[in-house]
């Protein structure tokens, strides 16, 4: 069972106010078995008046150009009448940043931008239903920096992650391309979630075309050291990528604000 109404679908609400964008994007969204698109425009009508029409949703997908996106009681409404679904922003660069900082900090932990073809749109949603991390490596930079400015002060919030299309590391909206080797490690370091990978681990995902152990602990410490002076500000004293007992782990959220 996939979706809250157990049809074995995700639903989604689309509260999209322009006909023709609503239309398209349905359109090819249930094409998709594992989508089922199932409000129109009285979704609006239905915010708008605070009124719930008695339909559950998996996620919601909001289209910052609706003017009301830029005020924080636009979503605490939404929040109110679908509670237990996620929320995905629809962005393009006609939308100031602020708007966008505005629907991350209501809890729309997924952005889609209008310009994205069909099949990118919809593995966007996709991963919202299912609630994977997002995925802002792959985003667009405009959106990376928008995302990065919000999660910087916000204790907690993902501020790490990777782009495997251009091989790269985003930190904060930074984009940070990697060599082979290096987003090898990285790509592990990340999958651990904040959790120490052993040195083990690492050096077989740094060379996997060698035999196990024959990469030496000397080799995965140059490495190590080459990759901090590529993404760390003071590389002689990391923030991101820590060394631990037997390991290494990599900080993927934003660390707590000093007051």
């Amino acid at each position: 069972m996939k979706g809250q109404g157990g049809t074995g679908a995700w639903r989604l609400r689309l509260i999209i106010p322009d006909a023709i964008r609503r239309g398209w994007l349905a359109q090819h969204l249930t094409q998709h078995p594992a989508l089922q698109v199932s409000g129109d425009t009285a979704d609006l009508d239905e915010v708008y008046g605070r009124q719930p029409l008695g339909y559950t949703a998996d996620v919601i997908l909001v289209d910052l150009l609706l003017p009301r996106t830029v005020q924080p009681e636009f979503w605490a409404v939404v929040h109110q009448l679908y509670p237990v679904s996620r929320l995905m922003a629809l962005w393009t660069d006609a939308v100031p940043a602020a708007v966008l900082e505005t629907a991350l900090a209501a809890g729309a932990g997924w952005v889609g931008d209008w310009r994205e073809t069909p099949e990118q749109l919809t593995r966007r949603v996709l991963s919202a239903a299912r609630g994977e991390p997002p995925a802002w490596g792959g985003q667009l930079p405009a959106v990376q920096r928008a995302y990065g400015r919000w999660a910087q002060s916000r204790p907690g919030a993902q501020i790490v992650c990777l782009d495997p299309a251009g091989r790269a590391l985003v930190i904060s909206g930074r984009r940070l391309p990697l060599s082979r080797l290096h987003y090898r490690l990285v790509e592990r370091l990340y999958q651990g979630n904040g959790q120490v990978v052993p040195s083990t681990e690492l050096r077989h995902a740094g060379w996997p075309h060698v035999k196990v152990g024959s990469a030496s602990l000397d080799q995965l410490k140059n490495a190590i050291y080459r990759l901090r002076q590529i993404i760390e500000p003071q590389p002689n004293q990391p923030r991101y990528l820590l060394a631990a007992p037997g390991g290494y782990r990599l900080c993927v959220t934003a660390p707590p604000v000093v007051s």
